[in-house]
């Protein structure tokens, strides 16, 4: 999957730097030359909004990963925001913070999760005013840490975009920067899944963090980002032959041309859209658990319903269900019944879904 940034977006002209997990690797989408160094001890995955950065719990320790050149959080003349997007947060001490300064640097807004909660921080201390409205190990969860330019009082916590505690700064000079995620090393470390790093150059209202809270998805979809493509089997006539590019990439602009080869023939398929696609509800087995990632094979009869299906041809193939247990199989939306199938020994012991459409 490649990320790009949604640059219709009304808040696109205030993002400063955009730190996102893309292609197994941290990149900052507004500026591509910074550069990373992960730590041995953290990890990439996969969780509910999409592809993350695990950093470790190490007491002291920090152990996430560095960023260079550092991100900029002047305490005095800038208006800040800064949001940090989780898939889970699972372990942390008695504080551990969102960001931290390899340097020592105390001149830093910042984000202290413990026991208690999350409350805003500054430099090595931690918060005063903690909301409970975090829980380790309690699924996705979206901090902000906001002030404005010239207030040297109020840092303003949001959870899941909405406005939480605040604490003063303390402090009456410039400079602050981050330039490491997971801890303070040398302070407090913090475990946690890191999705997103959004740093924007205004005090983002409580609606507007209301509205990207709104926006995450599955499989990194963001509202900052442009809708992620589409893989799926696009299927064609050439002639008399039947065409299939199994690989074939919806864009975002929900349209695509492909080849498919037809033996030594090479042929164009027609473009097809994301929104007339047959897509299922979500597949699910006996005990209510999505099935995820699950290779299917499946048979489509347009047109057809049960009792009914005399004269027609099924469009027949295979997939995968994406990570909701939902499955594109490529098909033009039309009236029929589709029945997909989780294939085990023998068709006695198949796992079979049924769906008809109108």
């Amino acid at each position: 999957m490649t990320l790009a940034l949604n640059t219709s977006h009304a808040l696109y002209t205030n993002i400063t730097d955009f730190i996102a997990v893309d292609g197994g690797a941290l990149k900052d989408l507004k500026n591509p030359s910074r550069t990373f160094a992960v730590n041995a001890a953290a990890s990439f995955g996969t969780g509910a909004l999409g592809a993350h950065l695990r950093t470790t719990y190490g007491g002291y320790t920090a152990q996430g990963a560095s960023i260079s050149p550092a991100i900029s959080a002047a305490l005095i003349s800038q208006a800040v925001t800064v949001l940090a997007v989780f898939n889970n947060i699972p372990a942390t001490g008695q504080g551990g913070y969102v960001f931290g300064s390899t340097t020592g640097n105390t001149y830093l807004m910042n984000i202290d999760v413990g026991p208690a909660g999350a409350g805003p921080s500054t430099g090595y201390t931690n918060s005063a005013n903690y909301d409970s409205t975090v829980v380790l190990n309690n699924g996705p969860h979206m901090l902000g840490i906001s002030k404005a330019a010239g207030d040297t009082l109020n840092m303003q916590l949001a959870v899941d975009g909405v406005f939480k505690t605040t604490q003063n700064t303390g402090y009456t000079s410039d400079g602050g920067s981050f330039d490491y995620l997971g801890g303070y090393p040398g302070q407090g470390s913090l475990g946690a899944d890191f999705v997103y790093v959004v740093k924007f150059n205004k005090v983002l209202t409580q609606a507007e963090q209301a509205d990207l809270y709104a926006s995450l998805g599955a499989n990194n979809t963001f509202g900052l980002l442009l809708p992620p493509a589409v893989v799926t089997t696009i299927n064609a006539t050439v002639g008399n032959a039947a065409a299939s590019s199994p690989n074939a990439t919806i864009t975002s602009s929900g349209l695509t041309t492909v080849a498919c080869a037809v033996g030594n023939i090479s042929a164009t398929c027609p473009a097809a859209s994301v929104a007339t696609l047959l897509m299922t509800d979500y597949i699910i087995n006996n005990t209510g658990t999505r099935r995820a990632a699950q290779a299917v094979s499946y048979s489509w009869f347009p047109g057809g319903r049960i009792g009914s299906f005399v004269g027609i041809a099924p469009l027949e193939g295979a997939g995968t269900t994406d990570s909701n247990g939902r499955l594109v199989p490529g098909i033009t939306r039309a009236t029929g019944v589709l029945l997909t199938c989780v294939r085990n020994a023998d068709a006695t012991a198949d796992d079979v879904y049924y769906e008809a459409f109108a």
